[in-house]
């Protein structure tokens, strides 16, 4: 079962946020890339969909 676990990252909600240095803050909330779940804070497997939480969120435009 190990072999077919699929693995994902968390994508972090950001509240918009004029007096920070990017204009944002990241939020605890997270969605899993793999199947949207929401969840309060990063966990190293999804609760919804049982992906592991090992691949690196791709990074953003500066």
């Amino acid at each position: 079962m190990e072999e077919n676990r699929k693995h994902a990252y968390w994508i972090h909600q950001k509240k918009e946020a004029p007096e920070s240095v990017k204009g944002y803050f990241y939020l605890p909330q997270c969605s899993c890339s793999n199947c949207g779940a929401e969840v309060n804070r990063e966990k190293t497997v999804c609760p919804n969909c049982m992906a592991l939480m090992d691949l690196e969120a791709p990074k953003e435009d500066e």
